[in-house]
């Protein structure tokens, strides 16, 4: 296994975490918007 592989491995951990904090971000901004009406 090659350093940059490893380093590959470990930077699609964050990416991942971050997508889906964006996305759980989004819907509960849809939610707060819709709540709202």
């Amino acid at each position: 296994m090659g350093a940059s592989e490893v380093l590959g491995e470990a930077a699609e951990i964050p990416i991942t975490v971050a997508g889906s904090v964006m996305l759980a971000g989004a819907h509960a901004v849809n939610w707060r918007h819709k709540s709202h009406r």
